[in-house]
């Protein structure tokens, strides 16, 4: 663990005991050109047992991140 994750209107920030930094997520998806979602409007973080963070976010869904890999997916659209 050893991070603080904090979600706002202006997206997703991590914080690791020396400084804050913003997390820009990267949506790919087969057979399509990669996309930033640099507006999440976060509203919720829970983390499962595999340390994955399950956003809920006003402007994309449902989207869950994985710090390990740095993979981003968008579980439900707008």
């Amino acid at each position: 663990f050893g991070h603080i994750w904090v979600g706002s209107a202006r997206g997703l920030a991590q914080w690791d005991g020396a400084r804050w930094s913003s997390v820009v997520p990267r949506i790919e998806e087969e057979g399509r050109t990669a996309r930033e979602l640099r507006e999440l409007n976060v509203w919720e973080i829970t983390r499962d047992r595999r340390d994955r963070l399950w956003l809920a976010t006003r402007n994309a869904g449902a989207v869950s991140f994985d710090p390990a890999t740095q993979r981003w997916t968008q579980i439900l659209p707008e």
